[in-house]
This record gives C-alpha cells, structure tokens and sequence, in this order.
C-alpha cells in the first residue's frame, strides 16, 4: 500500500509540473496501460477497416473482396469467421 501512495505522489507531482494537454495524455497512456481495451470482434465482411484485422487491402474492394493479400478479405483471413463467432 506504501509504494502505491508513493506512486500516485509522484504522478500528481509530475502533473503539476505539465501543461493540461500533457496532463491529459499521460493519464490517457497510464489508463491504457492498467486497463488495455480488449477488442475480440471483428467488423463486417465486407467492411473496408476491422479494428482487430486493419485495413482493407483489395486492389478493387468495389467489385472483389477476395485479394489473397487483403488481411480481412483473403480467403485464408479469420475475418468473417471472427464476426460471425464460429
């Protein structure tokens, strides 16, 4: 309980000494990392961006969404499986 209260000494601390925009960003980097966000859904098949897989990569995403280097669309991607939870 000892090195916690140290700690947040040292943080508040370290706060005071940073403008609010500073402040701000090292609380947001510091709940991150106590409290990362756990993604395990995938966005739809025929989406353009999943937050688990990135972006998509077809050379033609209007017509085929199958490019073998496309992480959501290739046919070997767990995309589509991830979405549907099977």
């Amino acid at each position: 309980m000892r090195e916690v209260l140290a700690a947040k000494r040292q943080i508040l601390g370290a706060i005071g000494d940073l403008n609010q925009d500073a402040a701000v960003g090292l609380l947001r980097d510091l709940v991150a990392e106590l409290d990362p966000p756990t993604i395990t859904s995938c966005s739809g098949l025929t989406s353009a961006w999943c937050q688990v897989h990135g972006n998509c990569k077809c050379r033609d995403p209007e017509t085929a969404l199958n490019d073998p280097d496309c992480p959501l669309h290739a046919p070997g991607s767990d995309h589509a499986e991830r979405n549907t939870g099977s």
